[in-house]
């Protein structure tokens, strides 16, 4: 064996070490594959790549394990067509500073994968279109939304509203119309329902991780209701998954709970602070993102004491979602039925005690109305 086989074996055996073995045993393609297929897009929007330049990427966003960028399949028959692509580091990560970062536990990159598999993009989530894998890098090909997430859409419908003669309601409460609050949350909720017929909790449900593929005009024909068809479920990477009957207590039967703790701490559960919960806790996360597109997120001292309102444990007498969660002195451009949406369905304190995401499509007065 010869001085440079050793030095090429010892490489891969290092290599191996620093990234770790295939993760996905029956992905799309290789590296090489996902770099002939699909091109980065420069931020100018001249994406064509040439043997002799590459474009800077234009970065969709950014993690760190990782980023999602803008590309288009060269492969495609329309030039224009174009996908994000989520590029997922395997192995450890050095960043600017020198700051080194453990890969993520074995298994949580391939669960993402077979979390997207297992919703096929349907009910309002977010449709895988590839999977590639290099030694180093996860490459994760899905549709495109560039529409913002639900706080730049709440923004734009404020516009929207504003400019149709209820600016003054509005100013005063921040609330937005019954009617758009309605559509938004019965799409949560489809999408919800969905992960959890397939088996799959999100358990990372919140306004920046509610997507939409176009960009809403305020001053446009579109409505806002017919708008929120495009809303989009994204970012399965704290998800987890589990076969469906599982979840189901339909049977009788207890459905399984977790204990790792996940999500962002204003939306999260109170079962999920307790590290005992099973998909209940998508429902709770729901409803507090159903609250803050309806009434914005409350900021400084308020987000304290809403807060505290909604995780008021039933042992410590009744609470008053409406009269603690509204900015004082609004003026409430929703109905009480809203509020009853919150208080029966989506901020149930005990998650036994919780419908599930099409229960409360179903049942919902407000959703009904």
């Amino acid at each position: 064996m010869s001085l440079l086989d050793l030095v090429s074996g010892f490489t891969a055996r290092v290599a191996d070490a620093w990234y770790g073995p295939p993760l996905i045993t029956d992905a799309t393609g290789t590296e090489e594959e996902y770099l002939a297929r699909y091109h980065d897009v420069s931020p100018a929007g001249c994406g064509a790549t040439t043997t002799m330049s590459k474009p800077k990427p234009t970065v969709l966003g950014e993690g760190a394990f990782g980023s999602v960028r803008l590309v288009r399949d060269v492969c495609a028959n329309d030039d224009g067509i174009q996908y994000a692509v989520k590029v997922l580091c395997k192995g450890y990560v050095i960043n600017d500073d020198n700051t080194v970062y453990r890969p993520p536990k074995p298994g949580v990159l391939a669960a993402e994968v077979e979390i997207l598999r297992r919703l096929q993009g349907k009910g309002h989530n977010l449709s895988l279109v590839g999977v590639y894998e290099g030694r180093r890098y996860l490459y994760l090909v899905t549709e495109l939304c560039l529409g913002g997430d639900l706080h730049d859409f709440r923004s734009a419908c404020l516009q929207h509203y504003l400019g149709k003669g209820e600016a003054k309601s509005l100013v005063a409460s921040t609330l937005l119309p019954a009617d758009i609050v309605r559509e938004l949350a019965i799409k949560i909720l489809t999408a919800i329902d969905h992960c959890h017929k397939h088996g799959v909790i999100h358990r990372d449900l919140k306004p920046a991780n509610v997507m939409f593929k176009r960009t809403f005009d305020p001053a446009g024909q579109v409505s806002p209701n017919d708008f929120v068809n495009d809303l989009r479920l994204i970012d399965y990477g704290s998800g987890a998954y589990d076969p469906p009957q599982a979840l189901s207590s339909d049977d009788g039967c207890e459905p399984k709970h977790h204990t790792t703790m996940a999500g962002s701490a204003f939306y999260n559960s109170p079962e999920m602070f307790a590290r005992k919960y099973t998909n209940k806790t998508d429902v709770w996360s729901a409803g507090a993102v159903v609250y803050v597109f309806a009434a914005g997120f409350p900021g400084g001292d308020r987000l304290q004491s809403v807060f505290d309102t909604m995780h008021k444990a039933p042992s410590k007498g009744e609470r008053d979602l409406k009269g603690g969660m509204m900015s004082p002195g609004a003026a409430s451009s929703l109905p009480d039925f809203f509020w009853q949406l919150l208080d029966k369905s989506l901020l149930v304190y005990r998650h036994r005690d919780r419908p599930s995401a099409g229960e409360v499509n179903k049942s919902s007065e407000f959703l009904k109305s």
